[in-house]
């Protein structure tokens, strides 16, 4: 019966179909592996589910994919979310390649095919990993020093419009004794790679918070006795030829300024050790660059638990259409929280809530996405990757499209669950006889790196044992496919 509606019927339906019935539908006869092949279907399915599963960077290059490209998405999205609801997670396989000694942090750009990793003399390098070995396509030294011992932290951000943000932070010397550097590129990999460098902060004394978003950027610093803290909100030159502006907003709080978010909505969370704050972003048009004098937050809440390492605060970007104000998450290392801004305050105030078990480590290895956390639990003798899925409210029919029972904000939505890694199972290494099974356990994992969108997890290793025979002997950078 269906054979006998038109075309375009034909495709109207297909629409409304799962992504396995489609799979399914296309082996039947060539007539409906003709309508199940339309592109139109598949960029309806696909923006359908980054309704549950929000990717800016993947929603703004819709229009430049085929066909084939917006059904492999939708493929890799549904065979994830299946694998999720799972009682044991097992990833497909995994391979490595040897890097050098020095490489003290990594992360992956959307999409899985590129990796930006950081020295510890502050050198930043962008690689290739569409090929077998992965291959060296910038190197930036904007803040590269051989000469000092410095503390070096990347981060990346994946900002509303989509745009990719990588900033690196060093800091050399005592914490009020110091140099403390700050450079923010923008990263572009279609249709030639790119790393741009927008802005550069440089102040005598240690930077402890930062972020971004869009063409905005904050860190926060306090004074030498801690009598004064304050946070500058600067608006980054888009071109060239354009002037930065940059606001300072002086902040009245007791406890150090651990942790900042810019939530897309024109709002500022600040974090201290007991207590989250939320501003008003200032204005730039009606201010451009002046100083403001302890600011109302216009909401604010006091932590259960006083926190004395630094906490771990990022926006996120659900789709526009289900919440064009973001969510801002929230991590002090035991307790998990997701918070969405409304208009004025934060009106769901722990939308989503829950402990984790995680080692008491000042800086505990995370990475996350929109819609999945990971991180390192347990001692060395039981160490073990967790992960859990972040349900921060979607539509229904986005979960059916992914064969998946719907999921509200709440408990359910921070279920944990190990990564079981197949006994045995080993790395894919062409050009090697023997190929080492996967043991994270007698090696140091000193990196983590997650993307959704490939199903794809990075984790930097240092053996312990042959750094105490090499102190060169190089680390080893392990890819985790899921799917």
């Amino acid at each position: 019966m269906v054979l006998s509606f038109p075309y375009d019927i034909q495709v109207a339906v297909t629409c409304f179909l799962s992504v396995r019935d489609i799979l399914n539908l296309q082996t039947t006869c060539k007539q409906l592996r003709k309508t199940c092949e339309s592109r139109y279907v598949w960029l309806y399915i696909l923006q359908d589910i980054l309704s549950a599963i929000p990717l800016p960077n993947l929603r703004h290059s819709l229009t430049q994919l085929s066909a084939d490209e917006l059904k492999k998405k939708a493929i890799i999205a549904t065979r994830l979310a299946h694998l999720w609801s799972q009682e044991t997670v097992i990833p497909q396989k995994a391979y490595k390649f040897e890097c050098d000694s020095g490489v003290v942090s990594l992360h992956l750009l959307p999409g899985g095919k590129w990796m930006v990793i950081v020295h510890f003399d502050g050198t930043l390098v962008l690689h290739d990993l569409r090929s077998e070995v992965p291959e060296v396509r910038i190197v930036d030294r904007t803040l590269c020093d051989v000469d000092l011992r410095m503390d070096v932290d990347l981060r990346l951000w994946v900002c509303q419009s989509g745009e990719i943000l990588v900033i690196l932070k060093t800091f050399s010397g005592e914490y009020y004794n110091g140099l403390a550097q700050i450079a923010v590129f923008r990263v572009d990999i279609d249709p030639e790679p790119s790393m741009r460098l927008i802005t550069k902060v440089k102040k005598d004394i240690d930077i402890r918070a930062y972020s971004a978003e869009g063409d905005l950027l904050s860190f926060a610093w306090s004074n030498y006795d801690v009598s004064k803290q304050y946070v500058a909100i600067r608006k980054m030159a888009s071109t060239p030829d354009k002037v930065e502006q940059e606001i300072t907003i002086e902040i009245s709080e007791q406890n150090l300024i651990l942790g900042t978010a810019i939530i897309p909505s024109g709002k500022l969370l600040v974090s201290t050790g007991s207590r989250l704050l939320v501003y008003d972003l200032p204005s730039f048009e009606s201010l451009g660059s002046a100083t403001l004098q302890m600011p109302i937050p216009v909401w604010e809440s006091e932590l259960e638990d006083t926190i004395s390492f630094l906490p771990w605060c990022q926006a996120i970007h659900p789709t526009p259409d289900e919440r064009p104000e973001g969510h801002v998450i929230f991590w002090t290392g035991d307790w998990f929280m997701a918070m969405t801004p409304g208009q004025g305050c934060l009106l769901d105030d722990h939308l989503l809530r829950f402990r984790i078990d995680s080692p008491k480590n000042p800086n505990p290895l995370r990475s996350i996405s929109p819609s999945r956390l990971f991180w390192l639990s347990g001692a060395r003798s039981k160490r073990t990757v967790m992960t859990c899925t972040l349900s921060l409210g979607e539509t229904r029919f986005s979960r059916m499209r992914l064969d998946q029972a719907p999921l509200g904000p709440g408990p359910d939505s921070g279920h944990q669950l190990a990564v079981r890694f197949k006994r045995g199972m080993r790395y894919t290494q062409p050009q090697s006889d023997e190929m080492p099974a996967i043991d994270i356990y007698k090696a140091s994992v000193e990196g983590m790196a997650w993307d959704e969108e490939s199903g794809r997890l990075c984790l930097l290793l240092d053996s312990e044992a042959r750094r105490t025979a090499d102190e060169e002997c190089p680390k080893e950078i392990v890819f985790i496919d899921f799917v």
